[in-house]
């Protein structure tokens, strides 16, 4: 840690926040007006990293993850931007997922997540979306779009098992209730096709 040009230099500085290991790099500008410019990397398991983050505390996550981020702004007007990776299996509520990754942003009271990734069922998903941090309910909205093989859907196994399933899906609502609707169409196989709105 060192001083200069009304600079607050951090480099290679490690310790914790909520019992999780951060290596912190970057400075804080103390002379006309404070302002951050850092980064930082962190690893732990989701549970552990739910204390990082008071709308995800009662979210039913497991597994690891790995984040960056950068913090820049003004005390009171941060702008959080950051990548995260989890390298084995995680989970939320009942769903298992594997190789989850996306980007995501933090400002004025929103997480958007602007890209994600994960291999589901065997297949893949990907999407989006917005959780409102500040709202009494945490409201959110995603869009998720993905395929995965026809011998992952129940039923749709018993019609075109060498079929591929693919879906369209839009989420909304607070964030530990969410519901939404979406398209789903199987092909290919057999050439069985079924088609379905939910």
């Amino acid at each position: 840690v060192r001083f200069d040009g009304g600079m607050l230099r951090l480099d290679g500085v490690h310790g914790d926040a909520a019992g999780i290991p951060v290596a912190v790099g970057g400075g804080i500008r103390l002379l006309g007006g404070v302002r951050f410019a850092l980064g930082a990397a962190l690893e732990a398991d989701l549970t552990r990293m739910r204390r990082l983050l008071a709308f995800s505390t009662n979210l039913p996550v497991a597994g690891d993850i790995a984040a960056y981020l950068q913090v820049d702004g003004p005390s009171g007007e941060l702008h959080v931007r950051g990548v995260f990776q989890s390298p084995s299996t995680a989970s939320y509520q009942d769903f298992s997922f594997a190789g989850a990754a996306g980007d995501f942003y933090y400002a004025d009271g929103h997480v958007t997540l602007s890209r994600v990734a994960m291999r589901y069922a065997g297949g893949d998903v990907s999407g989006g979306g917005d959780i409102d941090i500040w709202s009494p309910e945490r409201s959110s909205a995603f869009a998720l779009s993905g395929w995965v093989p026809a011998t992952s859907v129940p039923v749709i196994a018993n019609i075109n098992p060498d079929g591929t399933a693919r879906a369209i899906v839009s989420l909304s609502g607070p964030l530990t209730r969410l519901s939404g609707q979406g398209y789903a169409q199987v092909t290919g196989g057999n050439g069985e096709e079924v088609r379905t709105t939910v």
